[in-house]
């Protein structure tokens, strides 16, 4: 699930579907309040168009931006304090017969 409107390409019409509705959004930040950082958040702080899911049914979604970032890694606050890097890699989604995920990887510094 997409937790803020910088997690969809298009917030308004997307309000309410499955993946972006009010419930579930506020659901994920009741767990991170338990605690969790979101790690990607941490190194890219309102950044728009980081996404990590782009349908395979959308023609070009990740040429033409149309994704969601749907996919976290969540960490405790000690070992998010830990992590030096996280990103998403979109090479995969390139791929013939591609996942509509693409793969976040978060670094940490144990």
């Amino acid at each position: 699930m997409a937790p803020e409107d910088i997690d969809v390409h298009d917030p308004k019409r997307l309000v309410g579907h499955v993946c972006f509705a009010p419930m579930v959004r506020e659901a994920f930040e009741e767990v991170k309040s338990w605690g969790f950082v979101d790690v990607f958040r941490k190194f890219h702080p309102g950044e728009r168009g980081q996404y990590t899911f782009f349908d395979y049914r959308v023609p070009n979604s990740l040429e033409r931006g149309l994704g969601w970032r749907v996919d976290h890694i969540l960490a405790t606050k000690p070992l998010a304090g830990k992590a030096t890097a996280c990103r998403i890699d979109t090479n995969t989604r390139l791929a013939d017969k591609p996942s509509d995920h693409t793969v976040l990887v978060a670094e940490f510094r144990l």
